[in-house]
């Protein structure tokens, strides 16, 4: 018994045991709680969790689409794995519709053709976290707000990130990012209210535009292109950048000399790969004001380092 016992274990772990997986539907209709670690978990199409319904995925369970998976959120979706036993995500777009409440990945692998949207000329107030995940859908997290928030955390994204910040009727959008400790392999955030990207290796091209409060803080900054702009020259005085390790240039900051005054930003202690002669730094790292005659922006640089800090740096 001893070995049959064994025997069965082993073959557990094989391909023999991952064909054998059944395929049961997500349950959407009723808040569920999804732990069977022995079956794949299948969207099919187009499904929905509707108002005030929570689906709940944990640790080891599995999520397959099938027949171009879509996951409408109207209610509340989380996923919730554990080190060498996350939730795998695979073939299923999670749309977070207008009025949900949240989507909350952690410790999950979200495999291609997956990854949290918004559906075209929609935009949502959810809140919507993304942690200790691998996410490596195209692109795998691309919203709109007008409102909520936005987390990613300690995670490695590896197409561009896109977001959208709006306003309704008129309204300010409400909308806040949060990033942080994570490798971003690209990003675009327009028209957020609040943006933090902390801590981060960034690489590919970074673009924050029309953003009314911008934090870029203590970043391994791998970037082929990296803009900060805004059409009110006012509010790049909102624009604070800090200690990062700035390995690949350039660095853009825009603002139309046409829409105002000129203006000013102060990259304090930045490293710029080991240059320290401000008018080397400025000429071979910015383009500001003194380059282009329709840019009212100026950038100040205070006290390069002359060592990385090492904050944002990933293994990847």
């Amino acid at each position: 018994m001893r070995v049959l016992a064994v025997l069965v274990l082993v073959l557990l772990g094989t391909p023999l045991a991952e064909a054998a997986r059944k395929d049961v539907p997500l349950p959407v209709s009723k808040t569920s709680l999804c732990k069977d670690r022995t079956v794949n978990y299948i969207v099919d199409g187009k499904q929905r969790i509707p108002p005030g319904v929570e689906i709940t995925m944990q640790k080891g369970t599995r999520i397959v689409g099938v027949n171009d998976a879509v996951l409408s959120v109207a209610g509340s979706f989380g996923a919730t794995g554990v080190t060498d036993s996350e939730v795998s995500i695979s073939g299923v777009r999670i749309v977070v519709e207008p009025k949900a409440k949240d989507v909350h990945l952690d410790m999950c692998n979200v495999g291609p053709s997956s990854g949290v949207f918004t559906a075209p000329n929609e935009s949502t107030a959810a809140i919507i976290t993304v942690e200790n995940s691998e996410v490596d859908g195209d692109p795998g997290i691309d919203v709109t707000m007008h409102a909520g928030k936005v987390k990613v955390m300690s995670c490695t994204v590896q197409k561009p990130m896109k977001l959208t910040g709006v306003g309704l009727d008129g309204k300010k959008t409400r909308s806040f990012a949060n990033i942080r400790t994570s490798t971003i392999k690209g990003i675009e955030v327009h028209g957020f209210n609040d943006v933090t990207v902390r801590h981060c290796q960034v690489e590919g091209a970074a673009v924050f535009k029309n953003n009314a409060l911008v934090v870029f803080d203590g970043n391994h900054v791998l970037t082929v292109q990296l803009d900060f702009e805004h059409a009110d020259p006012k509010l790049m005085k909102k624009l604070k950048v800090t200690k990062n390790d700035f390995i690949t240039g350039p660095i853009r900051v825009f603002a139309p000399l046409a829409a105002g005054k000129k203006t000013s930003v102060i990259f304090q202690k930045c490293f710029y790969g080991g240059v320290t002669d401000l008018k080397k730094i400025d000429a071979e790292w910015l383009t500001d004001r003194d380059d282009d005659p329709e840019n009212a922006v100026k950038v100040i640089v205070k006290k390069a380092a002359k060592r990385a800090h090492g904050f944002g740096k990933r293994q990847n």
